[in-house]
């Protein structure tokens, strides 16, 4: 995003717009911006190799590509619709905005009529942004199933969660019975306390089951352990299609999924 379009933004939130603004800052250039290595900038060359990276851990099938890029698009083209629809509804009050400007350097009273049809356009746009959030989730579902449940865990980054979640269980087990008994309440009560995945009496019952287990026992059943405790670390089936629709939105997801699917045979 540049200096300008960032300035714009942060004068516009202080209007009141939603901070959903910025899922309406979809760069209009990103799918002219070259893919050349030649041509591209540093940033965007570490950016590429970001993506890249996630991408090959995916093993992408050139059907997927097209499917996402497909998606990606008209995700872009979409928000992109709703920002022109946004800006011309702010352009339409540009002498009410200098008004109520010149009238608060004053400290006068902005007229009613002003203060009225900025409040009326801003709550026009202020719906424009709105829309723009609710396409992201059905987008973002769409890639879901464009994908492998496995390639849709590397993407959200579900497998770390996994990892992490079985640190926790080891650490547990870990524990003197003393500072088990001093910790996991505390921990469980946290960490189920805004989710009704698991309720805190499964958790406990999970983490004893887990230290009263020989070493043999445990090494055979810490993987589905760490499967049952993780879904307390991931995101719900709404938050996470967000997400996925949200991936959309990087302005160098199309030029690298281009380069991608040229590769692909």
């Amino acid at each position: 995003m540049n200096r300008s379009r960032s300035c714009r933004n942060a004068a516009l939130a202080a209007l009141g717009l939603s901070a959903a603004l910025a899922l309406l800052c979809v760069s209009a250039s990103c799918q002219e911006r070259p893919t050349s290595v030649a041509q591209c900038a540093p940033e965007d060359l570490l950016h590429d190799i970001a993506l890249l990276e996630q991408f090959n851990r995916l093993n992408l099938r050139r059907e997927q590509i097209k499917r996402l890029l497909t998606e990606a698009r008209t995700l872009q083209k979409q928000l992109e619709a709703f920002e022109q629809q946004r800006r011309q509804e702010l352009l339409g009050i540009v002498s009410e905005l200098e008004q109520k400007r010149s009238r608060l350097l004053q400290d006068a009273a902005v007229p009613p009529e002003t203060a009225a049809k900025i409040a009326a356009a801003l709550k026009r746009a202020d719906a424009l942004v709105e829309k723009a959030d609710r396409a992201v989730g059905p987008a973002g579902a769409r890639v879901r199933a464009a994908l492998s449940s496995a390639q849709v865990t590397i993407l959200l980054g579900e497998d770390e969660q996994l990892a992490h979640a079985l640190e926790v269980i080891e650490g547990f087990r870990a524990m003197t019975d003393a500072d088990f008994e001093e910790n996991a309440r505390p921990y469980v009560a946290e960490i189920t306390r805004d989710t009704d995945a698991l309720a805190p009496t499964e958790v406990l019952t999970l983490l004893r089951s887990a230290r009263e287990m020989a070493a043999a026992e445990y090494r055979r059943n810490r993987s589905d352990l760490a499967r049952r405790l993780v879904v307390l670390y991931v995101r719900g089936e709404a938050e996470a299609n967000q997400a996925l629709g949200e991936l959309l939105l990087d302005d160098r997801l199309i030029p690298v999924l281009s380069d991608l699917l040229q590769q692909s045979p």
